[in-house]
């Protein structure tokens, strides 16, 4: 029996997860050039979302806005239904 027909035989035994997590490992071994450019795309895009974050943050008015959850929700409550306390 062949190398070949040796593996045939082997993943014919293999259930459909053993499968599955046997082509992901050889892929990892012949495939790890398209992965690593994944990889590095997936950091560029992390970076530029930091990035547009930080903008974001950084177009925040300055000092700290003091809200009174109590208040806004009385001020909710009265506009909707008329109902204050």
């Amino acid at each position: 029996m062949s190398i070949k027909e040796r593996a045939h035989s082997l993943i014919d035994m293999m259930t459909e997860e053993d499968t599955v997590m046997f082509i992901n490992l050889i892929e990892r071994l012949y495939y790890p050039i398209e992965k690593k450019q994944e990889t590095v795309n997936e950091e560029q895009d992390l970076i530029r979302r930091r990035e547009a974050f930080e903008k974001i943050l950084a177009m925040r008015p300055n000092g700290s806005v003091v809200v009174d959850d109590k208040q806004e929700l009385l001020d909710y409550l009265d506009e909707r239904y008329g109902i204050t306390k």
